[in-house]
């Protein structure tokens, strides 16, 4: 909701398979089936059908300290249902990142994402086929509170360069999380 408001709906199936490669290294392979709906007629033509899939690793650096690396790449479709005016985009990105105990019940972790999409048809208002080029820089700490409690707050930085102005933007993000784990 938005508003007050009734303004997107959104339903997605995720699917993801895990290897341990040996006792430091896993790698996983994911896809993601997404259709959302933007109720509102001013923004209905926002909804699409997003279809994404890719592959993903963890290693171990050091265990003592509990440092990790993380990385993942992935491709998508994205499919226009509602007349978008640019239709549908096909995407990639990657996400790098690391993790590290601070204290036995604090973690620091920060990680790196790049996204390129690319629109299928030329925008009829700017005369110009959309292409998207999105950054996003993500640091945060994960404090285990109590046995099955976490709290996580985060920072995000997201910047969108695109050929079409208008869709350039800056945006900053604070968020805490606070999840309970039931076992």
């Amino acid at each position: 909701d938005l508003d007050n408001s009734t303004y997107r709906r959104s339903q997605s199936f995720n699917l993801e398979w895990r290897y341990a490669w040996d006792t430091r290294t896993q790698v996983s392979a994911f896809g993601q089936d997404t259709r959302a709906r933007y109720l509102p007629a001013a923004a209905r033509s926002n909804s699409s059908n997003l279809f994404l899939y890719g592959l993903g690793g963890v290693h171990v650096l050091d265990e003592g300290s509990r440092t990790f690396v993380f990385a993942s790449g992935y491709r998508g479709v994205d499919v226009a249902t509602d007349g978008r005016s640019d239709a549908d985009r096909r995407l990639y990105g990657g996400r790098l990142g690391i993790q590290r105990a601070l204290s036995g019940s604090i973690d620091w972790f920060a990680s790196i994402a790049a996204q390129k999409s690319l629109y299928s048809i030329e925008n009829p208002i700017f005369v110009v086929t959309r292409k998207d080029y999105q950054y996003d820089l993500n640091t945060g700490l994960n404090w285990q509170v109590e046995r099955d409690w976490l709290l996580r707050p985060q920072m995000t930085y997201t910047r969108n360069d695109s050929n079409i102005s208008l869709n350039d933007y800056d945006r900053y993000e604070f968020s805490v999380l606070l999840r309970r784990d039931f076992r």
